[in-house]
C-alpha cells in the first residue's frame, strides 16, 4: 500500500470561488460507494467512478487504513477495475457521497484539491466543501507545505478539521440523510455532467 498524507480545510464558496478565479485548474466527478457500510473511522473501502469532461468513466476499488489511527496519514491501495463487473443495484445499498473536485494547478510538491459535495435527489449532506492538501512526496513536512499553499493564495482562518473523523468522506456519506430510496446512476451520472459542465461555461 502506498501511504497518503494530507491535510483537510473547512472551505467557504466565497473562498472556493475565489481560488478557482485566480489559477488555472482541472476538474472531474467523483462518485464513492462505502462497500464497507462507512462505519470504521480508521479504514474504509470503496468503489469510485470518476467522471472526465470529456464523459469517459474510470471505476476503481480502493481501501485507506489510518497509520497509528492517524487520519493524517494512511496506508491507500487502488486498483482500475470494469464497470462490466459491478452490481449496481447492490452498490445502492451502500453509504456514498458525489461531489465535484477541483485540481489546482500550483507549483508546490502537493496537490491541492476543492471538494464540493452535490445536491442529489437521494441524499443530503451536512458538509459542503472542503480543500484537500495531500504531498506528492512523503518526505516533504506537510505542515511546512500546507503553509506555502496558503502563504501562495493569501489564505488564512481556515478551519483545520485533518484529525477530526466527522469531516471524512466516508463519515459524511455515513451520516447523509436519505431523501429518496429509487436511486439510479444515470440521474447521477447527469448531476456530474451538468456540475462539470457549468463550471467549463464559467471559465470561458
Amino acid at each position: 500500500m502506498a501511504e497518503e498524507i494530507e491535510k483537510k480545510f473547512q472551505l467557504s464558496a466565497k473562498v472556493a470561488t475565489n481560488l478557482k478565479k485566480h489559477s488555472n485548474y482541472s476538474i472531474i466527478g467523483i462518485i464513492q460507494w462505502y462497500i464497507d457500510g462507512a462505519k470504521d473511522p480508521m479504514k474504509s473501502e470503496r468503489i469510485r467512478m470518476i467522471l472526465s469532461k470529456d464523459g469517459s468513466q474510470q471505476w476503481i476499488m480502493g481501501k485507506k487504513e489510518c497509520i497509528n489511527g492517524d487520519l493524517i496519514h494512511r496506508k491507500e491501495n487502488e486498483a482500475m477495475i470494469e464497470e462490466s463487473t459491478i452490481r449496481m443495484e447492490t452498490l445502492y445499498q451502500y453509504p456514498f457521497i458525489i461531489k465535484s473536485r477541483t485540481i489546482l494547478n500550483t507549483p508546490f510538491k502537493a496537490e491541492v484539491i476543492l471538494d464540493k459535495f452535490l445536491e442529489n435527489p437521494y441524499l443530503s449532506y451536512d458538509v459542503k466543501r472542503l480543500m484537500e492538501i495531500e504531498l506528492k512526496d512523503e518526505t516533504d513536512d506537510i505542515d511546512e507545505i500546507v503553509q506555502q499553499v496558503f502563504s501562495h493564495f493569501n489564505m488564512e482562518h481556515l478551519k483545520d478539521v485533518s484529525t477530526d473523523f466527522v469531516y471524512t468522506n466516508q463519515a459524511i456519506a455515513f451520516r447523509a440523510k436519505k431523501k429518496n430510496n429509487d436511486i439510479e446512476f444515470p440521474v447521477l451520472l447527469d448531476i456530474l455532467k451538468k456540475e462539470i459542465r457549468g463550471d467549463y461555461d464559467a471559465k470561458k
